[in-house]
């Protein structure tokens, strides 16, 4: 028997949290409600992933930022991937991403596969699934195609690659590429993969919901 080591690889979650506030029901405000969330979600990272063999469960989440104030009446949340590569700038290269659980099949409506900006063709771009396909495409910030054909994913193994890409430069230390997972709920990862929480990309945002509809006569 050959003991083999292997790096860990983190695979950023991004979670996106929209919930539903009567302000008559507390003297927090909704500003102050939406930081509570972002905090809440912070910790539950921090005591409960950022290790091997730990599952994220939406609900358990969930429930904990219910329970923060009576002024939540419910909150719902929608969960990505995401991975990142540190292209060579100015050459062609292919890259392969595996994410430790499958991807949600292609739609007609929803974009499944994204990225953050990077500059193509002197352009500032980003990659995104054409609707209803697996194939990926490099799009412009005014919703032009620069590319047609970068490359692809297959939802069932959770691998998006690319090939072909020639990036001249990028925002910030890494390109992040972001998935939607088959199932938001829950995500298992396997092997060597720790889960971890992209703040940068999280966010809370508050929907006013008055539940005093009585009537003054």
């Amino acid at each position: 028997i050959t003991t083999e080591y292997v790096d860990p690889v983190t695979c950023y979650l991004e979670l996106h949290t929209t919930f539903n506030f009567d302000p008559d029901l507390t003297s927090t405000t909704i500003q102050t409600t939406q930081t509570n969330i972002l905090s809440t979600i912070t910790s539950y990272f921090n005591d409960n992933l950022k290790k091997f063999e730990k599952v994220f469960r939406r609900s358990n989440l969930i429930s904990e930022i219910d329970d923060l104030d009576t002024a939540i009446l419910n909150s719902k949340m929608d969960v990505k991937m995401q991975l990142r590569i540190n292209p060579t700038l100015n050459v062609s290269s292919d890259y392969t991403l595996n994410y430790p659980v499958a991807i949600a099949l292609p739609d007609d409506e929803a974009i499944r596969v994204t990225t953050s900006r990077f500059t193509f063709n002197t352009r500032t771009c980003s990659i995104k699934n054409k609707l209803g396909s697996n194939t990926l495409q490099v799009v412009n910030s005014d919703g032009e195609i620069e590319a047609d054909n970068i490359g692809s994913f297959n939802p069932t193994t959770g691998q998006v690659s690319l090939v072909g890409f020639n990036p001249t430069a990028i925002e910030g230390a890494a390109i992040k590429v972001s998935v939607v997972p088959s199932n938001e709920s829950t995500i298992r990862p396997l092997r060597n993969y720790v889960l971890d929480l992209d703040t940068s990309l999280t966010s809370a945002i508050g929907v006013f919901d008055y539940q005093n509809t009585k009537v003054v006569l």
